[in-house]
Formats: structure tokens, sequence, C-alpha cells
């Protein structure tokens, strides 16, 4: 029985099912198309007790993330959305030369080489080997592994512990939630800084409603195909995001709206 991803209650209520699908990422070959194609059940529930909208099937994160397809450099407008935050992180929390900025999910480096070119010391957690080595040739020292409690752990011992945490767009992506926020929690220093980006289930819901009112039903369909998906876990409303966070000893400090693809950004210390 699936019990919830946050709370732990089996008492959850589904909200759509999409049957039987294949991966997102793992697109046939010409040659692969008589051969029989992995499927996995997709399906939306959401927990009435704290509020985390979330999907009931767990694929193995080896399968969906060593050999990742996405890099984040090919989009101009992540490019200028990463620029724009380092520069007010680093204004905001006063980085220099003695600070460290560790990202959760580093990718390919889109997002640290902007504080590594102000001279702040960066440090990446990108388990997709192919995407690992593109950062480490930018100069962006890059873990490559899947980032849980053990990690935080190795990496604390290590000496590195962090002014700054960035996860973007990564948290939903991980099955185990509770092993990477404890493990934020672990890296960040008491006067800390996390920044969050994550799917909002609210503007998610809103712009498919006024999608309905106008009566374009092929976007609609687009647009749950192209959002909920098996490497895409869970999605919260900001009141199971305050609670969550705050389990784990990181409370949110502020909220701001990421105009791309229904995301919100919290700030948390």
């Amino acid at each position: 029985m699936f019990a919830c991803r946050a709370c732990g209650t089996s008492d959850v209520r589904s909200i759509l099912s999409l049957g039987k699908t294949p991966l997102a990422n793992a697109l046939l070959t010409l040659g692969q198309l008589n051969q029989s194609e992995e499927v996995f059940p997709l399906e939306l529930v959401f927990c009435p007790h704290c509020t985390l909208v979330q999907i009931t099937e767990t694929v193995s994160p080896e399968k969906l993330f060593r050999e990742y397809l996405y890099f984040s450099s090919f989009s101009e407008t992540v490019l200028e959305n990463a620029h724009i935050l380092a520069g007010r992180i680093i204004e905001r929390c006063g980085l220099n030369d003695q600070s460290l900025v560790l990202e959760v999910a580093s990718n390919d480096g889109y997002l640290l080489q902007n504080y590594k070119q102000r001279g702040i010391p960066v440090l990446g957690v990108e388990p997709a080997r192919n995407i690992s080595v593109v950062a480490e040739e930018k100069g962006i020292p890059t873990v490559s592994e899947f980032f849980n409690v053990g990690l935080a752990e190795q990496l604390k011992d290590k000496g590195d512990v962090a002014d700054v945490i960035h996860a973007n767009n990564v948290i939903a992506h991980v099955a185990d939630l509770q092993g990477v926020v404890e493990g934020i929690s672990i890296l960040l220093k008491p006067d800390g800084v996390a920044i969050i980006e994550n799917h909002y289930v609210k503007d998610m819901i809103v712009s498919n409603l006024i999608q309905s009112i106008m009566n374009i039903y092929a976007i609609i369909l687009l647009h749950l195909f192209a959002t909920f998906l098996h490497d895409m876990a869970w999605f919260w409303l900001m009141r199971s995001g305050f609670l969550y966070m705050a389990v784990h000893c990181v409370f949110i400090s502020s909220v701001q709206m990421v105009h791309d693809h229904w995301r919100k950004r919290v700030l948390c210390a």
C-alpha cells in the first residue's frame, strides 16, 4: 500500500491516473522499435493530512538519472535567471572567497559558474555522469553521486559545509524526500541559506483551468503529460512545504514566483 512521501499516511486520494506509460526520457531508437517498451503506472494522488501532491510509483533513480538528456545551459531563459539569482544571493548573503555555495543536482554548472566567476568557491552534486563530466570541463568541482544523508555526512566530514545551498527544480525528482531535506539541514551552516525551487500545485491548476475555459483541450493534455512524469515524484502547496521543511529545522523565510513551469522559489534558513 502506498504511503505519503512526507507524512507516511496511507490515506491518500487519487486525482489522476494516466495508466501505464513509458519513461519520458527513454525514447526508443529506430532499431528498438520492434522491442517491448518498459512501462510504469503513473497516478497522481493528494494527501489530505499534509497536502502533498505526489505520484505513487517509484522508479529506480539509477534508471532515471545516471544518464540524463537535459542540459540546463541549453536554455537562455535558465541561464539568464541563474545569473540574476546568483547576483542577488551574493549581495544578500555577503558571499566572498571564504564562502561555499553548493548546488544539489547542479547539472552542467549553469548556476555555479556565476559564483565561480565572482571568486566564490562552489561545489556541485550531479548524479548524471554524462552531465557531471561537462561541468568539470567548465571548472566546476562536481561530485557525481545522488544527494542524500550519507553523502551529506561525508561532505561535512571533509569540511564542506555551505553558506548557500541551491536545489533548483530537483527535490520533486527525488523519491527520498526526507533524505534530501535532512541532507540540506546537515550541510547548511547555522546562518546559511537554502534556495529551493519546486513546482507549485496552485499555479498548475489555475493555468489549466484558464485553458479549459478557452476550450484548448489539446494543450491541457500536453501539459498533463509534460508535467506528471515518473521522474517528478511530488508537487507542493505552500502549506506542505512549510510543514515539511520545519520538521527538519529548516524554516522558510521568503517566497518568490519563478515564471517558468509554475515554480515557486523559497529561501530557507
